[in-house]
């Protein structure tokens, strides 16, 4: 069966896991947490490239809640047929002392008509809010981070929300407008590194994933 392209079909969440001697799980108060890596891979046909781009956003819930960080995924020229967006040179979040509950994920995706204004736009979002949980982590106390700093990273993100998913023409939905939201409990997180592939498209056979390496980087396949 031929891939499903862009913006159609179901949305999953897989969990993808490394073979590690350490299986260690996730323990309140004893490890650190942190998103090192996010990218994109948008099935479209080459010409969609040539006058669309894709940008989205991503909110990380952790301690049931108390704590969330917001990051724009910013965007990239794809060129010549390439289809999948560059890795993050800085973590999505940096290393957080883990304080407990699940952690839930919530992304959204979007196919934009291509605007250098808008580009700019949402890079210029993309640098601030990784600015502003960086910021967050980094002088985070007992009681948690900076209410001040979270609402500032809400604000920026609700932007880009609202660019994103305005009605028209220019928009475009790869993940449903509404976004895919994934909740992981703390014990299905063993070893040192697990993956998440939130996908839209055919049902994936979850036992056949699996991590490549990509430059200095392991990313799934």
């Amino acid at each position: 069966m031929d891939p499903i392209e862009a913006g159609n079909g179901e949305h999953h969440v897989y969990k993808i896991t490394v073979d590690s001697a350490d299986s260690a799980k996730l323990t309140a108060r004893n490890h650190y947490l942190g998103v090192d890596a996010v990218s994109w891979f948008v099935n479209k046909d080459s010409s969609w490239f040539r006058n669309r781009m894709a940008s989205g956003a991503m909110s990380i819930k952790l301690s049931s809640g108390l704590e969330e960080y917001h990051v724009a995924l910013g965007t990239f020229a794809l060129e010549a047929g390439t289809r999948r967006a560059p890795i993050f040179d800085r973590p999505a979040l940096p290393d957080r002392n883990y304080r407990g509950g699940p952690l839930t994920f919530f992304a959204q995706l979007s196919g934009v008509k291509s605007d250098t204004a808008l580009s700019g736009i949402l890079k210029s979002a993309a640098t601030a809010s990784l600015g502003v949980v960086s910021g967050m982590v980094a002088t985070a106390t007992v009681a948690g981070p900076s209410k001040l700093l979270g609402g500032a990273g809400q604000a920026i993100i609700e932007g880009v929300r609202t660019l994103l998913t305005s009605t028209g023409d220019n928009r475009e939905p790869l993940f449903d407008f509404n976004g895919i939201e994934y909740t992981i409990q703390p014990e299905e997180i063993v070893g040192p590194q697990i993956f998440l592939l939130l996908h839209r498209g055919s049902e994936l056979v979850e036992r056949n994933l699996t991590v490549v390496n990509s430059g200095k980087l392991l990313v799934p396949a």
